[in-house]
């Protein structure tokens, strides 16, 4: 089996993981997922690097991989969340710098987007698509055709 260190997120991971380290209990995973919460793609890019450099303490840690496994922004205003943009527009553009950020630093292995579907009442704002309810139709969002052409 592979077993991944799950779902760090930015608030925890540095004292988490420092005390992770001090165990060794990362001779016990074969990976890292990350949970990435920012107001846009520059912070986003910056807590990578800030990730990647806490995991740069231990050399066997620091090659493993390390996958994005939550990342988004949402156009709900009622959000309460940093990860609230303006508008469908802004939202399409920021997926382009995010996963260009993520790659400036040298990350390469998956990243997944918080929500494909858009729905009312789960993360509502961060989908890619939306589907109609009635006849099933679905509609792409500038999000999912700009991921789409990375």
């Amino acid at each position: 089996a592979v077993i991944f260190l799950g779902g760090l997120s930015d608030s925890t991971a540095t004292r988490w993981l420092d005390v992770f380290i001090a165990k060794n209990a990362y001779t016990y995973v074969d990976g890292v997922s990350y949970h990435i919460q920012a107001s846009n793609p520059v912070e986003i890019g910056q807590k990578v690097h800030a990730l990647k450099v806490e995991l740069a303490k231990v050399a066997d840690f620091a090659v493993k991989p390390l996958w994005i496994t939550d990342i988004g922004f949402t156009t709900n205003s009622k959000d309460t969340t940093v990860a609230k943009v303006l508008d469908e527009k802004t939202k399409a553009d920021y997926v382009l710098q995010t996963f260009a950020a993520i790659r400036s630093e040298g990350m390469y292995g998956p990243i997944f987007w918080t929500k494909l579907e858009e729905e009312k009442n789960d993360f509502p704002g961060y989908g890619l698509i939306m589907k109609n309810t009635t006849n099933l139709q679905t509609t792409y969002l500038p999000a999912y055709d700009m991921l789409k052409s990375f």
